[in-house]
């Protein structure tokens, strides 16, 4: 998952509310339908998923940092022909942990952070390759993503309570794979943030920072489904320090 909005140089804070935003993203999945799906169907889908931050050695902001969290995420889709559909999805998430209580000094202080998000999305899908055994679809859409994260620090520095309110739009593709009863999703989408409020409620800073535009959260995984029962299980590891694990349950109608 590429956090571009942290080389912005607008983009202070700590790292709870960007861990935030990456596990959030993890909850997108549930907007893409699974295999085989015809026109005429609706699908309901429901996951929970565990994400996690690895340490030392990671990207710069979560560096010796270890923020777990767990989210649950749910989607819908309309097959309105065969070769278009569309869909919503929805996620929230909560996840704790230690991080450095400034980012910029990785190695220095810690503090608890806890942070709380949701994100939604609304979508098309178009399937230019279906076949018995791959179909290849297109995704475009909207999103949303509140996020926020507070600390065991306030009235130090770094230690204050972050609010973030972001709105864009998604792209991707998603090759899907059958083999027998098990099929195989590599979900291959961006979530790009164009509308970015980050609104400080701490002792150190209050206000709202500058706008901070274009940035990508990169949704990057393997969805392996066993097709009687319509459950999948997911592992997401977009970038070095990040990774997830989903559990899915699909019923289409």
């Amino acid at each position: 998952m590429y956090l571009f909005a942290l080389t912005s140089g607008k983009a202070f804070g700590h790292g709870g509310i960007y861990v935030t935003r990456a596990f959030t993203a993890y909850g997108l999945y549930t907007l893409i339908p699974s295999y085989g799906i015809s026109k005429g169907d609706r699908e309901f889908r429901i996951a929970g998923i565990y994400s996690w931050t690895e340490g030392a050695n990671t990207d710069l902001v979560f560096e010796n940092s270890d923020i777990k969290g767990n989210s649950a995420s749910a989607g819908a889709t309309w097959m309105i022909f065969n070769r278009l559909a569309i869909g919503v999805s929805g996620s929230v998430l909560k996840a704790s942990g230690p991080e450095p209580l400034d980012p910029r000094f990785p190695s220095g202080a810690q503090s608890d952070v806890t942070a709380k998000g949701y994100t939604s999305a609304a979508a098309v899908s178009l399937y230019a390759v279906r076949r018995k055994h791959f179909q290849f679809s297109i995704i475009v859409g909207a999103t949303t993503l509140w996020a926020s994260a507070d600390n065991n620090a306030q009235g130090q520095k770094g230690g204050y309570p972050d609010l973030w309110k972001d709105s864009g739009y998604i792209t991707g593709f998603v090759p899907q794979f059958r083999y027998g009863p098990v099929s195989a999703t590599l979900p291959l989408l961006n979530r790009h943030i164009k509308d970015t409020h980050e609104q400080l409620r701490g002792v150190i800073a209050r206000g709202e920072h500058p706008k901070i535009n274009d940035y990508v959260d990169s949704l990057h995984g393997l969805e392996l489904t066993y097709d009687p029962w319509d459950l999948s299980f997911t592992y997401f590891n977009p970038s070095k320090g990040i990774q997830a694990l989903g559990l899915k349950w699909a019923y289409r109608l």
